[in-house]
C-alpha cells in the first residue's frame, strides 16, 4: 500500500514516492531514477550519531553519480549520504567531507553494502565494506567533522533529498540502518 514497515517497531516507516516499488519476486525495492524514491523518519536525538547503513543493492546502469542513500538536512550541512559513480567509486559522504573506496562492481550484479561511523573526527572511524570485506580508503576529501544531525531527521533510498537530486536506478534490498557502528564481524 505505497509503505515499507520498519520492523524494529520504532515506527520508522518509509514512503513510496514517484514509481518505486516493491518486487515480491527479487524480494527487493525497485528505483528507475527517474523521480522515484523512499522516504522515512529516522527517530534520532541531536548531536553526535553513530550508526551504520546495511542493505544489498543492484544497479542497473550508472550515471554520473547516483545516490543509494541520504540522511539529514543538506542546507544546514547536517547529513550524509552513500554514492556511486560511474567510474567505479563508492564515496560515504559527511555534507562535504568524504571517504571513497575503489571497489570491482559490475551493473545487475547484487552487492552486500555497509557503512559504519563510531564516532569523532578521525577518518579511520569511517568505514566502508563491500560482501563482507572492508575497502581501502583511496580517496578522503574535505575537512573530516563530528556528525552532528539535528533531531528526527529523515532518510531516502535511490535519491538525495532536499533538494532531489542523484537519482538511482538500482534495486535494494533488506536494508538496515543502525544507531550503532557494527563491529567487522557484525558486518559479516
Amino acid at each position: 500500500d505505497g509503505l515499507v514497515q520498519d520492523t524494529s517497531g520504532r515506527g520508522n516507516d518509509g514512503v513510496f514516492y514517484g514509481g518505486a516499488s516493491y518486487d515480491a519476486t527479487e524480494k527487493a525495492l525497485v528505483f528507475d531514477g527517474t523521480g522515484d524514491y523512499l522516504e522515512g523518519p529516522v527517530h534520532n536525538s541531536s548531536g553526535e550519531w553513530l550508526h551504520s547503513v546495511s542493505m544489498w543493492f543492484k544497479q542497473k546502469s550508472a550515471d554520473t553519480y547516483d545516490v543509494l542513500f541520504h540522511l539529514g538536512d543538506q542546507s544546514s550541512g547536517k547529513c550524509i549520504s552513500i554514492r556511486r559513480f560511474s567510474s567505479g567509486e563508492i564515496r560515504y559522504n559527511f555534507y562535504d567531507a568524504s571517504i571513497e573506496a575503489s571497489p570491482s562492481v559490475n551493473t545487475g550484479e547484487w552487492y552486500h553494502l555497509v557503512v559504519t561511523y563510531s564516532g569523532g573526527t578521525d577518518i579511520a572511524n569511517r568505514n566502508i565494506y563491500l560482501n563482507g570485506v572492508k575497502q581501502t580508503v583511496v580517496n578522503s576529501s574535505g575537512t573530516p567533522v563530528v556528525l552532528n544531525l539535528n533531531p528526527n531527521e529523515r532518510f531516502t533510498l535511490a535519491t538525495q533529498s532536499q533538494p532531489i537530486e542523484g537519482q538511482m536506478n538500482c534495486d535494494i534490498s533488506q536494508f538496515k540502518l543502525y544507531d550503532t557502528a557494527l563491529t567487522a564481524e557484525e558486518v559479516k
